[in-house]
């Protein structure tokens, strides 16, 4: 009896020892799978607060939490896509004008992710004889005209039933050149970045009729995250991290709005040596006044509107459809997330 008592004790130890062992492990494994990090790099531009969501997510240790290690690349526009094109980046914040342009080109390139809409503005000089939309036509306006800017402009008059082929665009980009040459009486009106004038003071004013008929919030103004269809293809669990880390910061951003202007504005600062100083005050304005609207998700059809618009006013060359510019492979995420956060799609 003693002895069959000594087996199964023997047995019970020796079975205790095997459960300890391999829950040692199953715990190493699973330890090891979280600490697996995916590099990924992400260009963008720091200019624009469009880029908040990637910047929050970065500061905030939102990417780390998915196992990301992200590395951000502040470019422009063109040079962004030009980047994506040839495989120096992994995933692009782009505006989709840009996008498209490439998309035309025959790039294999695609938006996975809406990010944001800007409204946008159309200023004149504040002692300027232009008082109403048609009064533009014949007249010289800062940006190019295959820009979402520029496309904004173009959507509205052919709306009016105005010829945009009388407009001359002199391709300037940035806000300060324009409002300099503005007030110098080389250009006659600007699209700035930003669609709020007050800072100007009685210098400029809105184009009379642009906000009142609603031209402001065009879908040309939505920013995009794309990336290589050989990418996303290959690398969708990585993708998808990457979604859920910016879903994870939009939740953020809605429930900490102070927070959310303070990183931003502070990781600015920092990343350009004081050169673009966003007060965090005037970032949460910004957000809270609706200048820019975060999205996890829109109605695909907002994509080919914009297409078509761009092919009517012969941006581009081809018309191009919605299977053309957005993969959906993370419609379900994206679609539940956009509920959740902003209860329901736009």
């Amino acid at each position: 009896m003693k002895k069959i008592y000594c087996i199964l004790v023997s047995a019970i130890l020796i079975g205790l020892i095997i459960l300890l062992a391999w829950n040692f492990v199953s715990n190493k494994e699973k330890k090891y799978e979280v600490e697996k990090i995916n590099n990924i790099s992400v260009a963008y531009n720091i200019q624009l607060i469009s880029s908040l969501p990637i910047v929050v997510a970065q500061e905030k240790g939102f990417f780390l939490k998915q196992g990301l290690d992200v590395k951000l690349i502040d470019l422009g526009g063109t040079e962004s896509m030009t980047a994506l094109s040839v495989g120096q980046v992994d995933v692009a914040s782009i505006g989709i004008t840009t996008l498209l342009s490439f998309i035309d080109k025959g790039v294999p390139v695609k938006a996975f992710s809406p990010s944001s809409i800007s409204k946008m503005g159309v200023y004149v000089r504040g002692d300027s004889n232009i008082k109403k939309l048609e009064d533009i036509i014949g007249k010289v306006v800062s940006v190019r005209g295959n820009s979402g800017r520029g496309l904004a402009l173009k959507y509205a008059l052919r709306k009016e039933g105005l010829d945009y082929n009388k407009i001359e665009f002199a391709g300037i980009d940035e806000t300060y050149e324009a409002i300099a040459l503005l007030e110098k009486k080389s250009v006659d009106a600007i699209i700035p970045i930003d669609s709020d004038y007050s800072q100007y003071g009685d210098r400029v004013m809105a184009l009379p009729g642009w906000f009142e008929k609603g031209y402001a919030e065009n879908p040309s103004g939505m920013v995009v995250f794309s990336s290589q269809e050989d990418y996303l293809n290959k690398n969708s669990v990585i993708i998808r991290k990457f979604l859920l880390a910016l879903i994870e910061t939009q939740k953020y951003i809605k429930e900490n709005p102070q927070g959310t202007s303070q990183a931003f504005s502070e990781f600015v600062k920092k990343e350009t040596l004081g050169a673009i100083d966003y007060t965090p005050d005037v970032v949460q304005e910004k957000i809270e006044r609706g200048d820019i609207k975060f999205y996890s998700w829109v109605n695909p059809t907002m994509f080919s509107d914009v297409a078509n618009i761009s092919y009517e006013t012969e941006t581009i060359k081809n018309k191009l459809t919605e299977k053309n510019i957005f993969d959906g492979q993370f419609t379900d995420l994206l679609l539940n997330a956009q509920g959740e956060i902003y209860d329901g799609i736009n």
